[in-house]
């Protein structure tokens, strides 16, 4: 019989680590506890590192398997999960330039004001080797949700 204090589902508390609880039916373990959905250990995403307990997705990647989560598999060849998202350096670029100006538009007797990203900050930083900017567009594609650069993390 496979007991729940040995189940790769059953984990220590971070507030009190002497207790244990099941992520599955996230519910306290006793040492004398059972049930059929027993696991050696957890699953880990190769993309986001979590663990996770249902069937993981595989995907063949340079000739080898990744295993993903159900919340990763979603995302796949979208920006969410891309290698190239892990920062924007047109948000993190500590220059002095406003990320937005204001823009006008006029249409007949109306004038309509917006908000748009602001095209100098976009020249410092996205135009100046970021894989996911389009010079045809000057727009990052990160914008759109995905790319012709998607390239999937690799824990």
């Amino acid at each position: 019989m496979y007991y729940c204090k040995t189940c790769g589902a059953s984990q220590n508390r971070l507030d009190v680590p002497t207790h244990r609880f099941c992520l599955r039916y996230r519910t306290p373990v006793i040492d004398t506890d059972f049930c059929s959905k027993h696991i050696d250990e957890p699953y880990v995403c190769d993309i986001c590192g979590r663990a996770f307990l249902d069937p993981p997705t595989l995907y063949e990647i340079n000739s080898g398997f990744i295993s993903i989560c159900s919340e990763c598999d979603q995302s796949i060849g979208y920006c969410p999960t891309c290698k190239h998202n892990t920062s924007c350096n047109f948000e993190t670029n500590p220059s002095t330039l406003p990320k937005v100006t204001m823009r006008q538009v006029r249409q007949g007797n109306m004038i309509i004001q917006t908000q748009v990203k602001n095209p100098d900050r976009i020249n410092i930083t996205c135009a100046q080797g970021c894989p996911c900017f389009d010079p045809k567009t000057s727009e990052c594609l990160k914008t759109v949700g995905a790319c012709h650069q998607y390239q999937v993390p690799i824990q």
